[in-house]
């Protein structure tokens, strides 16, 4: 059927994958590219179960990601769709197998109009055609918020019902090496931290660790990973002196949301983390319940030597397995 090129329908909804878009009874939805890519892939197979493996190995080729990357895309797919996973007409859920394809697919009609007929028809069919795409365009444009028609790159994806976020590795600025375990230990508490915030979605540790020390484009880690906010910064640690550095960027327009310099003793590392939390939470809108600001706040009473020492042994840990 050429799912890459040619459009189909599945269920109600008519899916062009080269604009990325979906469109049932003059709605228009834009399907993010690797929303579009797993639909196309489930929908060449219909009725058959694809696996996570097979999805990650296609769909993601060349990144270690993990499921909760699939189970991200699925779910944003699903409301751009308007699929209700608890009884879906589209997509379903296999537990412990992958996703298929419930509702019929088949090529879209756009083609139809190539019939025989006189050169009056053609002429007409070809007209209301060009008219019916200009509409669906021009309802496209007015849809999309803050949509810059000079440049696809400045395409505002819709947010999914909780702020997606991946915390990206912190670079390791101290001019010790061995603090490696240090950086990476801050990075993977503040992922914890925020996952504990039901009000957020948190790409896991594993998909989030893949971009180590690579330089990254964000609004290209946005679409791999399928999130719309990306954590980034740095962690310089000289004695028993810090200096963290944190920004918050919008993926779909390569903004910063907010930046933040933190200098002080290791003694405050909890501090740090716990006003990094904060201006996050804060700056995506999402609000805390109490017992998550209770676990905050229950951090500050740990010691920073039995932390190190945690750490430290979490590091050898993770090079032993």
């Amino acid at each position: 059927m050429g799912m890459d090129v040619l459009p189909y329908r599945v269920g109600e909804w008519t899916i062009d994958p080269k604009r990325g878009l979906a469109h049932r009874q003059g709605e228009n939805v834009h399907l993010e590219p690797k929303a579009i890519e797993l639909l196309n892939l489930l929908a060449s197979r219909p009725g058959e179960v694809v696996s996570r493996t097979e999805l990650l190995d296609v769909i993601w080729p060349d990144v270690i990601v993990g499921d909760d990357v699939i189970t991200n895309t699925v779910a944003k797919l699903r409301r751009s769709l308007q699929d209700n996973p608890k009884s879906s007409k589209l997509i379903e859920t296999i537990p412990k197998r992958g996703y298929r394809i419930v509702a019929s697919v088949s090529e879209a009609q756009a083609t139809s109009i190539r019939i025989p007929g006189s050169p009056w028809i053609w002429t007409a069919a070809v007209v209301a055609l060009l008219g019916a795409l200009g509409m669906m365009m021009l309802s496209i444009w007015s849809w999309t918020p803050g949509l810059d028609t000079t440049s696809s790159e400045s395409e505002v994806f819709p947010l999914p019902e909780k702020p997606s976020i991946a915390i990206l590795p912190f670079a390791n600025l101290s001019d010790d090496d061995r603090q490696e375990y240090f950086v990476d230990g801050i990075t993977e508490d503040l992922i914890t931290d925020l996952s504990r915030v039901s009000g957020l979605f948190v790409i896991a540790r594993n998909s989030s660790f893949s971009y180590k020390g690579r330089s990254v484009d964000v609004r290209k880690v946005g679409h791999e990973l399928g999130v719309r906010f990306i954590i980034d910064g740095s962690i310089r640690k000289v004695g028993n002196k810090l200096r963290i550095n944190v920004q918050l960027i919008d993926t779909g327009t390569g903004e910063h949301l907010w930046a933040e310099r933190y200098d002080g003793d290791i003694e405050g590392v909890f501090t740090f983390q716990d006003e990094i939390i904060a201006k996050i939470v804060s700056a995506l809108s999402v609000k805390m319940t109490g017992v998550e600001k209770d676990y905050a706040a229950f951090q500050e009473t740990h010691k920073h030597s039995a932390y190190e020492e945690f750490l430290k042994g979490w590091a050898a840990y993770r090079r032993e397995t």
